[in-house]
């Protein structure tokens, strides 16, 4: 039944050639006009879609290609020179019109589905597939004819036999070229490709070259002479060799295809192929697939062969996969190998955190993040108001220490609100540096500089310090910030004064934009001296009897010889620089990380003097009070955009902007009052022998 199929289907063709040719001419422009509807959602590569891979040539290709384009070349020139022995230049006109029209046809079909042939290693797979045997096979069967009515039905009967094979043949090429689409990834794109050719070829032989064979020889034939273009015996010749591939037309066309040569060579330049993607383009045609196929089509391993090979950046990868957790994940596993012990990141946690909030603001090739226990500490009465106050911390009684110290009564004032930066200029000479710090200090050339300062951003500068050390001169901005702690805030106003500057005195050298004189992040007496940040003062009276018996567990007298053995005399004789106090530095650094404050800088905001005095009629109440100069932390930026960071400060009631920068004064006021709880407690822990005591039972 297949065979009469064919074999009606052949006589159709032959018989309406010029119909067949103009309907396959209009498919194939209709195809090539029809591609634009399928590129635009062409992403991921597969049987119908397959991505544009932008072609990076090493010299590894240039060698395999040159390799794989020869092998194509010898094999078309076998073939013409097989159908040139036959004698007929019929034939040799045949197959040169069977390739034509395959590659025209092939490219076609490519470029329907919106790809390039430009660059294309698997261009030569094209003319490998071109089979010219049987093509010649139906020409035989044309040729053989002494009359255009013969000629329609030696080709009808050429179909018929030929038709079923040709059939089993292109199923059989397209099921063995497509295993690969389902093995090597690299090969996807080639044997996709393969299989576009195949089924063009196919189509081809089934329509186009029958009818353009019935065409040609109807207008080439030798009507007038009257004998055949071909003998009957080659018909006779091609009908028995036919016959004896009956039998079992499956495994005979198997073998056929496994040992002709031209398979042979085909499987080799497979093979190649296979190599040069397998081997030398792994990391390029992973590099192109990724960025075509989208972030989350691309595996795990294959990110990390990418940022292996150099083609994504390490710490780029929350951006390139528009997944932060998943960037997260792929830098621990890219980490993990590199490190002493291979399981060392397994009890950080990644999961389930905003890193949104965390890219371009707070820190850069995250690996997971930090837990810290966070305690909770009051109610701390201050001013009137009552305050929960979050201290992160691994340190042993610290809450429990500074809870204890809430219950004292205090109040606090802020004494001054200021944030500095110090850069660091140096001049052609001392007298020229001189001239300088005289302009400077004179109300025109503040106003100047002012002017330029004030052009940036909310800021708006208060004063000027400067001095010279040798030709350097170290100017010291100063600024209200609000309530964002205000370092950069500063710096990009300090920035375009210091061009103003310039513009004044051109021999002006900018050498640091920070010279140290800020302070920032370091002690310095300049800080302990004149303020940095927020000045703060926070007071108590201690009745007596909560001294002696109800918390504190001691007297007024034992505490004030104490803070002056210990605080005064002690941090003295060490000659330290704001460190007269007990621990403020350990409530400092809780509140900061608590409250995403910059953890640095409870280096200078923990300078503290803590003073205390016998009080009362009988001298058995207790005052003491805590100056903290230099408190620098914000309340907007940073770590406090951070969810978790921003509960913290929610239940201080600071978190945000307020009427201008009141909630930055207020956690000031906090810090200071925690700090006071905390002298408080561990003074009078100290005073009764309490502390090892108390470290042993909590640690």
């Amino acid at each position: 039944m297949l065979a009469r199929l064919f074999r009606l289907h052949g006589l159709l063709v032959a018989s309406h050639p010029w119909e067949v040719i103009v309907g396959t001419l209009a498919v194939t422009v209709c195809l090539f006009s029809m591609n634009s509807s399928f590129t635009a959602s062409s992403q991921v590569c597969s049987w119908s879609e397959c991505p544009k891979a932008q072609e990076n040539v090493h010299s590894n290709d240039f060698i395999i290609l040159t390799i794989t384009r020869c092998m194509a070349i010898i094999y078309i020139y076998f073939q013409f020179k097989n159908l040139l022995q036959l004698g007929s230049k019929y034939i040799l006109i045949a197959g040169l019109f069977t390739v034509f029209s395959s590659f025209v046809f092939s490219t076609v079909v490519i470029h329907f589905f919106g790809k390039e042939l430009t660059g294309l290693e698997a261009l030569p797979f094209f003319l490998l597939l071109i089979d010219l045997s049987k093509a010649c096979t139906l020409a035989k069967f044309a040729l053989s004819s002494s009359s255009q009515e013969e000629v329609r039905e030696n080709i009808s009967q050429g179909m018929a036999i030929l038709g079923p094979t040709f059939t089993l043949d292109a199923l059989v090429e397209c099921l063995v070229i497509g295993i690969g689409t389902m093995s090597v990834p690299q090969l996807e794109i080639m044997c996709c490709f393969g299989c576009m050719s195949v089924l063009a070829n196919y189509f081809v032989f089934v329509t186009f070259f029958p009818a353009c064979v019935s065409l040609v020889l109807e207008l080439s034939r030798e009507s007038r002479e009257g004998r055949p273009i071909w003998q009957m015996s080659h018909l006779a010749h091609v009908l028995a060799e036919e016959e004896d591939n009956k039998p079992n037309p499956v495994t005979q066309r198997v073998k056929i295809i496994m040992v002709e040569l031209e398979h042979v060579i085909t499987l080799g330049l497979a093979l190649l192929l296979a190599v040069k993607y397998v081997l030398f383009e792994q990391a390029e045609t992973e590099s192109s697939l990724s960025l075509r196929r989208g972030p989350r089509m691309v595996t795990d391993a294959e990110v990390m062969q990418l940022v292996t090979a150099g083609k994504i950046q390490n710490y780029k990868l929350e951006t390139v996969l528009q997944s932060p957790e998943r960037g997260v994940a792929i830098r621990r596993e890219l980490l993990s190998p590199k490190l002493p012990a291979a399981s060392a990141l397994e009890h950080l946690p990644f999961k389930d955190y905003d890193y949104s909030k965390v890219m371009g603001a707070c820190c850069e090739n995250v690996i997971g993040y930090m837990p810290v226990p966070v305690g909770v500490a009051g109610p701390l009465l201050l001013d009137g108001r009552q305050f929960y106050v979050p201290l992160a911390t691994t340190e042993g009684c610290l809450v429990a220490s500074t809870n204890r110290g809430c219950r004292a009564l205090s109040s606090s004032r802020i004494l001054a609100d200021r944030m500095t930066r110090g850069p660091v200029v140096r001049l052609p000479s001392a007298c020229r540096a001189a001239e300088v710090k005289v302009w400077l200090e004179t109300a025109d050339g503040f106003s100047l500089i002012k002017e330029a300062f004030d052009e940036t951003s909310f800021a708006r500068l208060e004063k000027l310090l400067v001095c010279i050390a040798g030709r350097s001169l170290y100017i010291r901005f100063q600024s209200q910030t609000g309530d964002a702690m205000g370092m950069n805030m500063l710096s990009k106003g300090t920035e375009q004064a210091l061009h103003r500057l310039q513009q004044h005195f051109p021999d002006v050298e900018l050498l640091a934009l920070s010279g140290n004189y800020c302070t920032d992040k370091k002690p310095a007496a300049i800080n302990w001296i004149l303020g940095r940040g927020k000045s703060a003062v926070c007071e108590a009276t201690i009745p007596g009897q909560v001294v002696r018996e109800q918390v504190l567990k001691s007297s007024a007298g034992a505490l004030v010889e104490l803070n002056i053995s210990k605080n005064l005399v002690g941090s003295a004789m060490a000659g330290s620089v704001g460190g007269f106090n007990a621990h403020a530095a350990n409530i400092v650094a809780a509140i900061f990380i608590a409250c995403g404050q910059d953890p640095a800088q409870a280096v200078s905001s923990s300078s503290c003097i803590t003073q205390m005095e016998p009080s009362g009629p009988d001298g058995q109440d207790l005052y003491i009070s805590c100056t903290m100069p230099s408190i620098e932390l914000g309340t907007v930026g940073g770590g406090t955009n951070l969810p978790p960071q921003q509960a913290c400060l929610q239940m201080l009631g600071v978190s945000g902007p307020n009427e201008p920068g009141e909630n930055a004064r207020q956690l000031a006021r906090v810090v200071c009052g925690a700090v006071l709880a905390g002298e408080l407690s561990l003074m009078a822990a100290l005073a009764a022998g309490h502390l090892v005591k108390s470290h042993m039972t909590h640690n």
